[in-house]
């Protein structure tokens, strides 16, 4: 079972190459409101994930701790694939329209667990390390933040809060079999300078 606050608020700043030669500029700050997180119906090797998250400040963001738990082992993923429909006004076949999917085949363990990926900041501080090839146990996760700058650069102009994003991300073993699959619904929304401002004088 999967369980996460209905309401996930983050603040982050991710350090990009070249940024200490740069002019300081105002930390960026991003909402990320997340509706459900859930591991799908299908049985896999992941029996069980359990994230939660606590916020610290506007500078560092907010921590995600939790743990996911492995059953079988995998020498490899075959495949990963992330599957992304767009809703406006909440979430259901009347108000959700497909938009992309994002399939990893060729190197699946190395692609997507990219440094590029938005989510690499967090698969990166499982301890035991979460990469292939996998042991059964469990996976803890410590002190692990979101890339918030490259999610907002990907959702570009659709990064606002009348947009819900649903992701349901499946990875498969070396097999075939399901190795893990759940689905996350959250909105993406950029907070004003302003009221940045307000934050940072108090």
């Amino acid at each position: 079972m999967c369980r996460l606050p209905l309401v996930l608020v983050l603040a982050t700043w991710v350090a990009t190459p070249g940024l200490a030669a740069r002019k300081a500029r105002p930390t960026p700050v991003f909402a990320v409101d997340i509706k459900d997180l859930k591991l799908c119906a299908k049985p896999g090797s992941v029996t069980d994930m359990n994230i939660t998250q606590a916020f610290t400040d506007r500078n560092r963001g907010s921590l995600f701790l939790g743990y996911i738990d492995v059953s079988r082992p995998a020498e490899r993923w075959s495949e990963a694939k992330v599957v992304f429909h767009k809703c406006l006004g909440g979430i259901s076949s009347n108000t959700c329209e497909y938009k992309s999917t994002w399939r990893f085949n060729q190197n699946p363990c190395g692609e997507f667990t990219s440094p590029l990926m938005p989510w690499n900041t967090i698969v990166a501080k499982f301890e035991p390390p979460y990469r292939c090839p996998f042991k059964a146990g469990r996976y803890v996760l410590h002190n692990a933040t979101l890339n918030m700058e490259a999610l907002s650069r990907l959702a570009g102009k659709e990064a606002n809060q009348d947009i819900t994003w649903v992701l349901k991300v499946d990875l498969d073993d070396e097999r075939g079999r399901t190795f893990q699959c759940f689905q996350v619904a959250a909105r993406l929304i950029r907070l004003s300078g302003k009221a940045d401002s307000r934050r940072a004088k108090k």
